[in-house]
Parts: structure tokens; C-alpha cells; sequence
């Protein structure tokens, strides 16, 4: 008794299926792992945002300055942070925890030194993003700061996730924002980055 074999068209049948199958399931992984990445970077920014307001209540309700001796904002804030990792986002490649132009994260420069309760609408107005400068807008090789502001285009959130920037907001919640609907003039904005003051 003969064993039957696969021919050779046979198994190029199988060898086709099989390349079809993955050519489908490839993007979906990838879109699987771009969402694991951004929620690991919303987790980041939510540990970032209870930092935050624990140096606010240890310091009569004041943001914390952009940099003082210890260093820059998140080296202020650092105490109140529990794992070191909160500063990288994962899909940002060129950070540096030296460098105030390769940071993962910007910070609302113009809520620096600011009172809480002079925030207009706490649930409007972004504390921490993605930092840039955006792709479209990339005047810098390094990318981004640490710092976001309203009136220059240098320290701008960036959009690294899938065209969008994670923005966490002063009363805490953290929301996803494709990088073409923050607002930089009019009513809207002011209240986006509570400048004027």
C-alpha cells in the first residue's frame, strides 16, 4: 500500500491560502499593537495627571514652573511619580530624560506658575500631550519638548498616534484628539490652553 502524497500543486494551493490568511491578519496586528501602544501612553498620562495634582495640593494650589533647580517640570513632579517609565510614551522613538527637546510628554506652558482656580474649564483645558513639533509641522531633527504652548508653533502636541495626539486635561480624564481639531485662535482655544489668562 502506497502513502499519498501532496503534489506539488497541492501544496502550492496550501502554501497560497495560508500567504492570504496572513496578508489579512497582518494589518489587524498591527492596529492591534498601535492600540496597545496608545493605551499604555493614556496610562502614562493619567499616572502623570495624579502627579500633578499631588504637587498642586502640597503647593497651595499652583502649578508647578516649567523648571526650577531640581530641573524641568516632570523632574519637579518626580517625587510623586512611582515608576520612571510614565515619561516614555512607546511610540515615541527619540526620547531623551536629559534632553528638554526629546521628551515624550509637553507640559501647558502657559498654566506654569498658575493658580487652579484661575483654570476657566478645568474639563477643556489640556495640562499634558504628546509633545511635538507634529510631523507636519517638524521644524526640529529632535522632535519633541517639553512644553506646549498656544502661541508658538516650535511647542506644539504631537500627533504620533495614528494622526492624533493623547491630551490629558486639567480635571484628569484623558482623551485621544485628531491633531487638526486643537484649536490655536478663537473662543475655543482660549479655554484649550487658558490663554489669554
Amino acid at each position: 500500500m502506497r502513502n499519498k502524497a501532496f503534489t506539488l500543486l497541492e501544496l502550492l494551493v496550501v502554501i497560497v491560502i495560508i500567504g492570504i490568511g496572513l496578508s489579512l491578519i497582518m494589518p489587524a496586528l498591527g492596529k492591534a499593537r498601535e492600540n496597545a501602544r496608545r493605551a499604555m501612553c493614556v496610562s502614562n498620562l493619567r499616572q502623570i495627571g495624579m502627579a500633578m495634582h499631588m504637587y498642586i495640593d502640597d503647593y497651595n494650589f499652583k502649578f508647578p514652573p516649567l523648571t526650577d533647580a531640581s530641573g524641568y517640570w516632570y523632574n519637579i513632579i518626580q517625587p510623586y511619580v512611582t515608576d520612571i517609565n510614565v515619561w516614555k510614551c512607546p511610540d515615541y522613538k527619540d526620547y531623551d530624560a536629559s534632553s528638554f527637546a526629546c521628551q515624550s510628554y509637553g507640559y501647558n506652558r502657559h498654566l506654569v506658575n498658575e493658580d487652579i482656580t484661575a483654570v476657566k474649564s478645568t474639563s477643556k483645558c489640556m495640562l499634558v500631550t504628546d509633545s511635538g513639533p507634529p510631523s507636519s509641522w517638524a521644524v526640529e531633527k529632535e522632535g519633541g519638548r517639553c512644553d506646549i504652548m498656544k502661541t508658538s508653533m516650535l511647542s506644539t502636541p504631537g500627533d504620533r498616534h495614528s494622526g492624533g495626539v493623547n491630551i490629558l486635561f486639567v480635571d484628569g480624564h484623558v482623551a485621544w484628539y485628531k491633531q487638526t481639531s486643537i484649536p490655536f485662535t478663537g473662543v475655543e482655544s482660549d479655554l484649550w490652553w487658558n490663554w489669554p489668562p
